[in-house]
């Protein structure tokens, strides 16, 4: 369920990283979502450190900024590697 959540927050901050603007409501959606992987985390037991990259990018979004490359890319690598141990986790 960890990567349901986490692939579209990781989407739109890839399109942010080629300059393109998410929709408001896709944004916001995906901040929800992002709430629900951290909570998903912490019941598990796990930190959620990884998500602030991208949290941090949603926000810049959500007042009407594109995040530098770097940090979208950032943002995407954490998520990215969150998605891995999550289908670890998940198949566990």
């Amino acid at each position: 369920m960890l990567n349901e959540w986490l692939e579209l927050p990781q989407r739109l901050i890839a399109f942010a990283r080629i300059g393109l603007r998410p929709a408001p409501a896709d944004i916001e959606r995906a901040i929800r979502y992002l709430e629900k992987a951290r909570s998903e985390m912490r019941a598990g037991g796990h930190g959620d450190i990884g998500l602030e990259s991208a949290r941090a990018a949603l926000i810049s979004l959500r007042h009407g900024h594109i995040p530098s490359q770097q940090v979208c890319i950032s943002a995407v690598r954490c998520l990215g590697s969150l998605m891995s141990v999550g289908t670890v986790l998940e198949d566990a």
